[in-house]
This record gives C-alpha cells, sequence and structure tokens, in this order.
C-alpha cells in the first residue's frame, strides 16, 4: 500500500568559498526541485567554520511513499528527516522485509566501500612512506648527513625527521655519528 509521505529534510554543506558553497546548495537545491515534490526551500546563509564555511537548507518534501523518502535519505544523506505525515504508518511484512533488505544491502554495499578505500589509504601510506625513506637515503648519498641539512630539502623540521632518519639506522640502512649519517 503506497501512502504518501511528507517531511522536513535538512542538508548541510562544508566548503570553501563562500560564493561557492553558496551556489553549490542554490544548484543542489534547484535540481532536487526537478527531480522530487519539493514543497518549500529555504537555504541559509553560509557561517564561517574555521577555514571553511557551512551551509543548510530546510526543506519540505512529499513523497511517494516511506520507500521513496528512504531512496532519497540513501541518495542524498540528509542531516535531518522528520516525517510530520501521515502520523502512522501500516506496513505490510513483505513490505517491510524488502525495505530492510534494501538497507542491509545499501550498508553492506557502504561498509564494502569503506574497508576499500582504507585498504587503498593503507597502500598509499606504506607507498609514500617508502619513498620519503628512498628520498632520505638519496639526501645522505648526496652529501647531506645532518638531519638539518636534509630538512631543507624534505620540508620537515629537524625534530620530526630524526626518528626517520633515526629508524634507519636501527634497520642498518644508515649509520650514525654524533649527528651525522652516512650509508653504511
Amino acid at each position: 500500500m503506497k501512502e504518501p509521505v511528507r517531511a522536513r529534510i535538512i542538508i548541510e554543506m562544508l566548503g570553501a568559498p563562500k560564493e561557492y558553497i553558496t551556489k553549490t546548495m542554490t544548484d543542489y537545491v534547484d535540481k532536487l526541485k526537478t527531480t522530487h515534490k519539493v514543497t518549500k526551500s529555504e537555504i541559509a546563509e553560509a557561517e564561517p567554520t574555521d577555514k571553511i564555511f557551512t551551509i543548510y537548507c530546510e526543506l519540505e518534501m512529499r513523497f511517494e511513499d516511506l520507500a521513496a523518502l528512504l531512496d532519497f535519505c540513501f541518495e542524498s544523506m540528509p542531516s535531518s528527516v522528520e516525517v510530520f505525515e501521515p502520523a502512522s504508518f501500516t506496513l505490510p511484512l513483505d513490505r517491510l522485509n524488502a525495505l530492510l533488505n534494501d538497507l542491509q544491502a545499501r550498508l553492506h554495499e557502504a561498509d564494502a566501500i569503506i574497508k576499500n578505500e582504507r585498504t587503498r589509504k593503507q597502500v598509499l601510506d606504506m607507498n609514500s612512506l617508502n619513498t620519503f625513506r628512498r628520498f632520505l637515503l638519496h639526501l645522505v648519498e648526496t652529501g647531506k648527513s645532518t638531519a638539518s641539512e636534509m630538512s631543507h630539502y624534505v620540508g620537515v623540521v629537524p625534530a620530526e625527521l630524526t626518528p626517520f632518519l633515526d629508524k634507519l639506522v636501527e634497520e642498518k640502512k644508515l649509520k650514525k655519528t654524533g649527528d651525522q649519517y652516512a650509508l653504511p
């Protein structure tokens, strides 16, 4: 049984500069108006938050049924949803089961994406660290022997660079005498 649903939705965005985030929100709301039944929209003024701006829009929308509202929520990720019509729902078990299975499928998909991105980040971190270590070894090969000398080339202050160099010493890829690093 399809029963129309009316809800207040809040969409939030972060970005910079202010003009960009304001235009992005306006364009997004305009697009929603072409694909959904938006009965009211009110975009707040973008407010500074540290180095970026935050903006939100309050919408009143009408959906064909609960499933359409849930689809919208998964696609748009609103920060708040308040259903104000109907006052209650009657949902046949087969429809409830379909909605729950759809929810689970979407959660599993999101979980798979998160795990994949986490793995990609770990690989990128490892590759970046290996590249950084190779660069430190190269600097030592070219005669830069102290953390202070290398700091200029890598953009890392000597105090933060020293643990990387000391790890290379521990791995016997470098040797250290005083504050001087050299190839073994």
